[in-house]
């Protein structure tokens, strides 16, 4: 009966997956929704899939038994609804207020996860001492041919549930000597899926190690021939993360093909961070963001293509309140090991409207000290963010840094830095400096915050 009450009342608010909902890519507390999605880039209005109203729909609860405890595996519970949905032929199920823990949890083609605001989804762990992965939008075995398509998981209405990520250790291994160790965690991984949606994820982080929804390529070499190698026609929209760590924030890109990423925003880490080097270095192109923002941060948007050579990335609307950068991009380079070209973004990539405005606490590491002139070097501090785990902030550097070199080009344009006494014109391009990323190991021997206890 729930079920069907449910089910009257979606199909009365005329729940569609292209136009659910108008989301503010803010926080407006005066409930002003955002405009239609008009592009200076011309960036294409991906869908993703579609939700079919009037599809099976079956509360997880009341159809498979799952409950409501802030403790309880319920992994084998939830698969076993999305086996069974997809059984049938697909449908919408129905995460219902109350709290869920899981993990290892893989999605399958034709489900829709439906999410209530109330829900609160959190991890797993059990016995588990490695990484944990809360919901895979992959296939079981990588093969050929082998994908899931037409899935999704989003808010109920188009309001945000959350991710609880808040009760686990933070990582420490960039920064700061540590006496923790980290749960590094996620909440989904997206490796060989087609035609997707992630929705509506408030992730409340405590600085854990990776990022929360992350894109890569198939594990499986000489796959040329698949239909799918990397998550391909995919909408990310209305997504939010809290406490990131410097790291990591709420998304990565190692490899993904005509993706969206709408409205989507960060405190701490990197909101959009296009850092591809794993998933057999397949890359990404054709990808797309539309309203990005982040605050008290590294950046909201990190180019960094290691040693991958990739397709052409369009970004559109970025804003950054104390971080460290509102872009960052970076040049290619190779790992320990490592052999070839450096990595490249194409020459069609753009980045248009960006305004960031300045702040004295921005997430920072050791290797960007360089980047200081020696005034600022006071600013720069040591913060606890745990037992035995801090991170070191500083002052913004600037609107856009461009450290690419002669390694590829990325066009910039209408920057607007507001309260930065050096670059204030925006753009920084790190050859216009003196001083290299090495010299930051002798400055910081003169200062006090990174000296060890």
């Amino acid at each position: 009966m729930k079920s069907h009450l449910i089910l009257a009342t979606l199909l009365m608010m005329g729940m569609s997956a292209c136009n659910r909902y108008s989301p503010s890519w803010e926080e407006d507390a005066d409930g002003t929704k955002q405009e239609p999605l008009q592009s200076v880039l011309g960036i294409p209005d991906i869908i993703g899939t579609e939700i079919d109203n009037a599809a099976l729909l079956r509360s997880v609860t009341d159809s498979y038994g799952m409950v409501s405890d802030e403790n309880k595996d319920q992994s084998v519970l939830l698969q076993k609804a999305i086996d069974d949905m997809a059984g049938q032929g697909g449908g919408n199920l129905l995460i219902p207020a109350g709290t869920y823990c899981f993990a290892e949890v893989y999605m399958k083609s034709g489900v829709h996860i439906l999410v209530h605001k109330d829900a609160v989804l959190k991890p797993y762990w059990g016995e588990k001492t490695k990484n944990v992965i809360m919901l895979h939008f992959n296939a079981v075995e990588e093969a050929a041919g082998a994908y899931v398509h037409d899935c999704s998981i989003s808010g109920l209405s188009g309001e945000r549930y959350t991710v609880d990520f808040s009760g686990l250790r933070p990582d420490n291994d960039i920064n700061c000597s540590s006496t923790t160790d980290a749960q590094p965690v996620r909440f989904v991984m997206c490796r060989l899926v087609k035609n997707f949606i992630i929705a509506d994820a408030e992730v409340m982080d405590n600085y854990t190690k990776f990022s929360a929804l992350e894109f890569t390529g198939a594990k499986t070499e000489n796959v040329e021939g698949w239909e799918v190698t990397r998550p391909t026609n995919g909408l990310i929209r209305n997504c939010r993360i809290v406490n990131a760590d410097f790291g990591y924030g709420l998304s990565q890109l190692h490899g993904g093909r005509n993706l969206l990423f709408r409205d989507v925003d960060g405190v701490g880490g990197v909101t959009l961070r296009l850092e591809t080097h794993s998933g057999n270095n397949i890359g990404v192109s054709d990808i797309y963001a539309y309203n990005v923002s982040a605050r008290d941060a590294h950046a909201a948007v990190m180019f960094s293509p290691h040693l991958n050579h990739n397709g052409k990335v369009l970004i559109e609307n970025v804003k950054t309140e104390n971080t460290t950068f509102g872009v960052e991009i970076e040049n290619g380079f190779l790992l320990n090991g490592e052999e070839g070209e450096l990595g490249t973004f194409s020459s069609d990539s753009k980045v248009h409207n960006v305004t960031s405005v300045y702040g004295e606490t921005g997430q920072i590491r050791e290797q960007t000290v360089y980047l200081y002139e020696p005034e600022q070097y006071p600013l720069l501090q040591k913060v606890e963010i745990g037992e035995g785990s801090c991170q070191y902030t500083g002052p913004s550097v600037a609107a856009v840094f461009d450290a690419s070199g002669d390694c590829y080009d990325i066009t910039v344009t209408d920057v607007k830095a507001e309260g930065f006494v050096y670059h204030p014109d925006g753009v920084f391009y790190e050859e216009t400096i003196d001083r290299e990323v090495g010299d930051s190991w002798d400055i910081i021997k003169n200062i006090p915050a990174f000296q060890k206890e």
